[in-house]
């Protein structure tokens, strides 16, 4: 983290900013009859209630106008298990180095900037009284940690992530 400059993380902040906001026109150009009216809301509601959950209550909505336009399906079944997930260790180091070379390498350079760098960045931003508890090193450790643990019970990998602070 000290060696990046501010310069850097600021570009990635940006840069992940512009492919988030094209990713969300593109999918309003999809389906603009859902995505304007969710726009509008999104822009217009918190003007009216600054309180109200508006991302919520919008995503709320696009849930059953997709499943009632028949554009997203409800699962046939929904369930709840005690039994804890089985346990998917590899078979030899074969496998593991190639998850490494395949999964790892890739992402490193982006989850070290953007979930650990960034998110401490903006972290600082934008609450500066509370940003102690957001350091590169904490989120660095708590990312891993999630990661190591939760993945041979088959977790998806995570992160804390700028978005998810904004």
């Amino acid at each position: 983290a000290r060696l990046i400059p501010q310069s850097v993380t600021a570009g990635l902040q940006l840069g992940l900013g512009i492919t988030m906001g094209w990713l969300g026109l593109t999918m309003v150009a999809e389906a603009p009859w859902i995505g304007v009216p969710a726009l509008a809301l999104l822009f217009g509601l918190p003007r009216l209630s600054p309180r109200m959950p508006v991302a919520a209550l919008v995503l709320l909505a696009a849930v059953i106008v997709g499943t009632a336009t028949g554009r997203t399906t409800v699962p046939t079944a929904i369930g709840f298990d005690l039994r804890p997930p089985p346990l998917a260790l590899p078979g030899d180091w074969g496998e593991v180095w190639r998850a490494v070379e395949l999964a790892v390498v890739p992402q490193l350079p982006l989850t070290l900037t953007n979930a650990v760098i960034v998110t401490a960045a903006l972290c600082r931003d934008l609450f500066p009284e509370r940003a102690g508890r957001a350091t590169v090193r904490n989120l660095a450790l708590t990312s891993g940690a999630m990661n190591l643990l939760l993945a041979p019970f088959g977790a998806m990998p995570m992160c804390h992530g700028a978005g998810g602070v904004t």
